[in-house]
C-alpha cells in the first residue's frame, strides 16, 4: 500500500507507549492492558483502511477496543495517584 511507511511509524510510536505503560509504575493489568487495547485498536483502524478486514468487523471493534483501553489506562493512573496521595 502507498505510504504503509506512515502507519509503521505511528504504530513505532504507539508501541513505545504501550511498553511505557506496561513498565511503568501503574497497574500492569489496568495500564498496561488498557495500552494494548489502545494499539489493537489503532492496528485495526490500519487493517480496515488496507482492506485486510471486513468494515463491519472494523466498525463493531474499533470503538469498544479504543474506550476500553483509554478507560482502564484512566481507571489504572487515577486509582495509583489516590492511593499515593489521600486527601485529608
Amino acid at each position: 500500500q502507498p505510504g504503509w511507511w506512515h502507519a509503521a511509524i505511528y504504530t513505532a510510536f504507539v508501541a513505545v507507549m504501550v511498553a511505557a505503560a506496561w513498565l511503568s509504575s501503574f497497574p500492569r493489568y489496568r495500564t498496561g492492558i488498557g495500552a494494548m487495547l489502545f494499539l489493537a485498536s489503532d492496528l485495526l483502524i490500519f487493517a480496515r483502511l488496507g482492506g485486510q478486514i471486513a468494515p463491519a468487523l472494523g466498525a463493531a471493534l474499533i470503538w469498544p477496543l479504543y474506550f476500553g483501553g483509554q478507560a482502564l489506562i484512566a481507571w489504572g493512573v487515577v486509582s495509583t495517584l489516590r492511593s499515593a496521595h489521600p486527601r485529608n
